[in-house]
């Protein structure tokens, strides 16, 4: 890991990472094998988070574990009991192949190990409910600081994440979303 200036440190593994102390970051992750690796080189010369989002909302290849209510139910509790300890928690929603989240890590940690806190055990479990041995979780994760302006568009972009993949007709209705009780304003 880099150093960039006394709060921001770089890493990288596929993509780009800043974490910066104190920051509120939109991070998106997926089961492995959820993009087909020539979806995976197109996205890989087409950067925009727009793209990726879509090529998994559409994925009608690799997994869809997370379709399994139990596996579903499984990744949200285990999202919403690690936040005391890990990460302030302000919003998520799980998909059928990927998890959208909003969150800031608590000091002393940095984002890859508050994610590591998240998506270590749900591997897991939720292998050990599939009885499979192999990777659960694609390593590493979309991640981009919110900055000034941002919220409210991330914010309502997870919260209509299954509106806009036909799953509910609005946003309250999907059993895996959640939104911190002190965010308002979010109809």
């Amino acid at each position: 890991m880099r150093k960039i200036n006394s709060d921001t440190n770089y890493y990288r593994r596929g993509l780009p990472h800043l974490q910066r102390e104190g920051a509120v970051y939109f991070v998106t992750f997926r089961l492995a094998g959820s993009l087909p690796k020539e979806v995976i080189q197109k996205l890989k010369l087409n950067r925009k988070f727009s793209t990726y989002d879509r090529a998994l909302d559409a994925s009608s290849s690799g997994p869809t574990w997370l379709k399994d209510e139990s596996l579903a139910k499984l990744v949200y509790n285990h999202i919403i009991e690690e936040a005391p300890r890990s990460y302030r928690l302000y919003c998520f929603t799980v998909m059928s192949n990927h998890v959208h989240i909003v969150l800031s890590p608590i000091k002393p940690l940095r984002l890859d190990q508050a994610m590591r806190r998240i998506k270590q055990p749900t591997a897991f479990h939720c292998n050990q409910h599939l009885g499979h041995s192999e990777a659960f979780w694609q390593a590493g994760s979309y991640d981009h600081i919110i900055r000034s302006g941002e919220w409210e568009r991330i914010i309502a972009y997870i919260l209509h994440n299954p509106v806009k993949a036909g799953l509910v007709k609005e946003w309250r209705e999907w059993a895996y979303t959640y939104l911190a009780p002190d965010i308002l304003n979010f109809g």
